[in-house]
């Protein structure tokens, strides 16, 4: 498995949040996969980026043959714009990975360049992933901060119904 682990790493080039940046500003065409957690997704990715799902049992489907990387996408969408990229570049992030070769055999990242390469695509590990990207080019991630419940932080306090004389319990 190492060995199969370092041939794959061959066939990966490195990219560095600048240049993405510069190309994505340049409207070079990318599909960019993000190997995160799909919580970690839904409160920031790059722009334009498809999670992929590797949940426990997911990911056991996916290492068995049961299931493709295009099984794994999130989205129809991505799913339907991964199809159309026949050897398109591709870039992959998880939160901070800076090398392939410090990464297990079985991590998501590795996992989904091992099937990009066998699919004949071009694939880039974003040096650094998702972190330092964002805080290198934040305006080119999407971020999601939790929804406030406007009718609770705009309506007036409810009345505690209280015996006079009575202070309510504050705690």
């Amino acid at each position: 498995m190492a060995s199969e682990h370092q041939s794959i790493a061959g066939h990966v080039q490195v990219i560095n949040p600048h240049e993405l940046a510069r190309d994505l500003h340049a409207d070079q065409q990318y599909f960019i996969i993000d190997c995160r957690p799909v919580l970690a997704y839904n409160s920031c990715h790059i722009s334009g980026a498809i999670n992929v799902n590797f949940t426990g049992m997911i990911k056991k489907r996916f290492l068995a043959g049961k299931i493709t990387l295009t099984d794994l996408l999130t989205t129809e969408e991505g799913k339907a714009k991964f199809q159309s990229s026949v050897g398109g570049a591709t870039v992959v992030y998880d939160d901070s990975t800076g090398d392939m070769k410090d990464l297990s055999a079985s991590h998501p990242l590795v996992l989904v360049m091992r099937a990009l390469v066998v699919m004949g695509k071009c694939p880039y590990l974003l040096r650094g992933g998702l972190n330092e990207f964002n805080v290198l080019h934040p305006s080119l991630c999407e971020v999601s901060l939790p929804s406030v419940n406007r009718s609770i932080v705009s309506s007036p306090p409810t009345p505690n119904p209280t015996t006079p004389g009575t202070v309510p319990h504050l705690f």
